[in-house]
């Protein structure tokens, strides 16, 4: 299948709050009943299209990694179907039953919840998705063709009453578990109609509970090293000490607390490190489930904004090495050391 993905079995079913219970599909679907070459493409191109979607969206207030509570049953229904794939069908039913039953009394919209089983290319690991789609109606622009079918060169329309959306504009919410590329955290989901965060009985169906994003945690990461550093290292040069650390883990190939206490350890740039208090510092400022991609890291940059409108912005390392605010008389007096400038108009 395109991109890597090899979609293994897929389920669909209809959830309405609207009837008296789901509507459950009487079996899978059957991909190999697509005996026609451009229908089996057009299938791919779907699947891809949607999984590209999950595996490279970026983390935000409506897409988040999360985290399996201790009695999440989709935990279990995952941990079932990796050992016993027979039961997939069973369990795409029982999914569907309990977003049913955990929408009750809510005003959700209707969706079908598409279930799929993913492997992915280089990954051990198989993927349980969950889509939740608006099927509705569909115009498509087409040409027109004579009964010979030859092409005219006339416009037609054809109107089609229920179709599957090719984007993620009609994709209401999606869930893929265990999340694909930050391996600490036990699944990816959006939530398209949660407002400014993600709807809580989606998450209550999913039993899990979401997580940082990458920027929050690196966020998280920048305060705790200097607080730590403050605390326990005052008398040293410790605001060079952070900013070596910073830039080794820039080029880790993943930043976790394990990582960044062995990066200082490494760098011997705190005498005296100690580790538990470092840890407890992480804990404070919501860091000690750091899983951060080092190019989120390098892309982060501090912005200082002034009363006056002038902002003072620009990459981590750069703004700590050569920007440098200073108390004066009640004021801040910002001091920038430059070997040279440009001055122009923008």
């Amino acid at each position: 299948m395109k991109g890597n993905f090899v979609v293994e079995r897929i389920a669909l079913h209809l959830v309405d709050r609207q009837l008296s219970c789901p509507r459950f599909s009487p079996h899978e679907v059957d991909l190999a009943a697509f005996t026609r070459l451009d229908d089996l493409e057009a299938i791919e191109s779907f699947f891809f299209g949607h999984l590209t979607e999950v595996w490279t969206a970026s983390e935000g207030s409506r897409t988040r990694a999360a985290t399996f509570g201790q009695m999440a049953d989709m935990r279990h229904y995952y941990d079932e179907l990796t050992h016993d794939i027979s039961q997939f069908f069973l369990r795409s039913c029982t999914m569907a039953q309990r977003l049913y039953d955990v929408s009750h009394g809510l005003r959700t919209s209707p969706g079908l919840l598409m279930i799929l089983w993913v492997r992915k290319t280089g990954d051990p690991r198989p993927f349980l998705t969950l889509f939740k789609m608006d099927p509705g109606r569909t115009d498509k622009i087409t040409l027109r063709i004579d009964a010979a079918g030859e092409i005219l060169l006339d416009l037609a329309v054809h109107h089609i009453e229920q179709t599957l959306p090719d984007t993620s504009d009609r994709v209401l919410k999606w869930a893929v578990i265990p999340h694909p590329t930050r391996h600490t955290f036990d699944v990816k989901v959006k939530d398209k109609e949660g407002g400014a965060d993600l709807a809580q009985y989606f998450m209550t169906f999913l039993g899990c509970e979401a997580r940082s994003t990458e920027k929050q945690q690196v966020q998280s990461l920048l305060e705790a090293l200097p607080a730590y550093a403050q605390d326990y290292h005052a008398h040293e040069d410790w605001e060079t000490g952070v900013r070596e650390v910073i830039k080794e883990l820039e080029s880790a190939p993943i930043i976790t607390p394990e990582v960044v206490t062995k990066k200082v350890q490494e760098l011997n740039v705190f005498e005296g490190f100690q580790v538990e208090a470092f840890r407890s510092t992480l804990a404070n400022f919501k860091a000690a489930d750091l899983d951060i991609s080092p190019k989120v890291l390098r892309a982060t940059k501090i912005e200082y904004e002034l009363p006056s409108g002038i902002l003072i912005r620009g990459p981590i390392a750069a703004m700590e090495s050569f920007v440098k605010p200073i108390p004066q008389n009640g004021d801040i007096e910002f001091r920038i050391r430059t070997p040279s400038y440009d001055k122009r108009y923008v």
